[in-house]
């Protein structure tokens, strides 16, 4: 659905491939304005000279490995802003690790290069509609997370609060002191019951409701009772 005229979307791009930020803006020109930049540096003076100004739905696809400033360092002034941006962070060599403090930082989303005009489109809406989301009434979110919370086990929170610090599977196996596989049916038990698929749906969630999470893995351990591993 293209954004509505009265309420524009703006796409930053920052890349150093000159052959990326041409895809990219051919792809997106359509539906946003589009705005595309060079390197950190370009962007930190367009924003000191008001040639870039961020508007109250704008979206930073910003690559990690760029040429001179980086792009983690970027995202830090990004952050500065009085605006609140929307960054998606783009890059082909991402750890795990990375990804987990890009989250942390406040990054919207992650995108592993390379990537599709599909995966693009349904990041960009999503993170669109997070932002959108915070300029409007909140819906009665923690509500609802409990609801969600209700359908987990003790054991299947811990496995998820586990995950979400940068765990990975056989880590958290051997930290709870079960089976590799039973680790992997927790996983997916979770995706079931929660609806969450992917890693950086998996970090928002828990840093979001933390506590509502610990309180459930923590729930029947005074009375004795457990999961099975």
């Amino acid at each position: 659905m293209s954004p509505s005229k009265n309420t524009p979307r703006q796409v930053v791009i920052v890349d150093d491939d000159p052959d990326i930020r041409a895809a990219l803006v051919a792809w997106l020109a359509t539906d946003y304005e589009v705005l595309s930049f060079e390197s950190a540096e370009a962007v930190l003076q367009a924003i000191s000279t008001g040639r870039l100004v961020f508007l109250a739905r704008s979206l930073v696809l910003l690559d990690v490995q760029l040429t001179g400033m980086n792009g983690l360092k970027l995202f830090e002034h990004l952050q500065q802003q009085p605006t609140r941006i929307g960054v998606v962070l783009m890059s082909g060599v991402a750890r795990q690790d990375q990804i987990v403090k890009a989250w942390r930082d406040g990054a919207n989303d992650f995108l592993l290069k390379p990537f599709d005009i599909n995966e693009l489109t349904e990041t960009l809406e999503r993170c669109f509609a997070q932002i959108e989301a915070s300029i409007g009434a909140r819906s009665p979110e923690l509500q609802y997370a409990k609801n969600l919370l209700k359908e987990l086990s003790p054991r299947e929170a811990g496995v998820l609060l586990l995950l979400a610090a940068g765990n990975k599977q056989q880590q958290v196996a051997d930290e709870l002191g079960i089976a590799l596989r039973t680790v992997k049916k927790h996983r997916a038990n979770i995706a079931l019951k929660l609806g969450l698929e992917s890693l950086a749906d998996l970090i928002r969630f828990c840093d979001e409701f933390h506590s509502e999470i610990a309180l459930v893995r923590d729930r029947d351990h005074s009375d004795g009772r457990a999961d099975s591993a």
